[in-house]
């Protein structure tokens, strides 16, 4: 993988904060109810944040990042101490392997496209009731 995707992995562009949030967590190797219990949360507050539903105020994410051993930035933008971005895979893969393979990535970003479009109306929703 070139440094730039690299770099750009778990940027804020490509990647959600509750996105991160399950990576350093899994990083971790934490479950939810362990997590949620060191930072004395429930699993469903936790569950909102992975999912993107809700995002955790700054003094739980402060001790979130501590806990799962990412800097809070890199929870919030991707950028700084976090995790590094998954190897790139140099082997081949048959024909049945390969579309497993494509079949849960398209799971994977079907998955993150319907996130960011609860994100993008939670959003909306918050701009009208400003305006």
């Amino acid at each position: 993988m070139n440094a730039a995707v690299q770099d750009d992995y778990y940027s804020e562009f490509v990647s959600t904060l509750g996105e991160r949030i399950t990576v350093a967590r899994e990083h971790a190797a934490l479950s939810e109810a362990e997590l949620a219990a060191r930072l004395a949360v429930t699993t469903k507050t936790l569950g909102g944040w992975e999912s993107d539903g809700a995002e955790p105020r700054a003094n739980k994410l402060v001790t979130l990042a501590g806990v799962v051993g990412v800097s809070p930035t890199w929870l919030l933008t991707g950028k700084g101490a976090g995790i590094s971005a998954p190897e790139e895979e140099n082997f081949e893969l048959d024909d049945a392997a390969l579309s497993a393979r494509l079949t849960e990535e398209l799971r994977d970003a079907e998955d993150l496209q319907r996130r960011l479009t609860l994100r993008i109306k939670r959003i909306e929703n918050a701009i009208a009731a400003i305006g």
